[in-house]
């Protein structure tokens, strides 16, 4: 059998999900007047920006397990025993 290998540099949405967050992490387009407003003590702008960042890093992790299959798991065998642990 062979393995399931998928990389997700070839996925459009993943390029789009990328471009999309990459771009709202940064401030520089954000209008004039936004340094102004303040949610609890924290600039807007920043707020957007670490949001972002947490989408980010949300999205990399959902891309890395669910979009980027390999054939390791077969050559190096599972992630139990990789570990030292053992199912018997």
């Amino acid at each position: 059998m062979t393995p399931r290998i998928s990389e997700p540099i070839r996925k459009k949405p993943v390029w789009i999900g990328f471009i999309v967050l990459f771009a709202l992490i940064n401030p520089w387009y954000f209008p004039a007047g936004i340094s102004s407003y303040l949610i609890m003590g924290v600039p807007l702008w920043a707020l957007i920006t670490l949001l972002a960042s947490l989408a980010l890093s949300v999205f990399i992790t959902w891309v890395v397990l669910t979009q980027w299959h390999t054939d390791s798991d077969e050559i190096y065998g599972d992630h139990n025993k990789r570990n030292g642990s053992r199912e018997e």
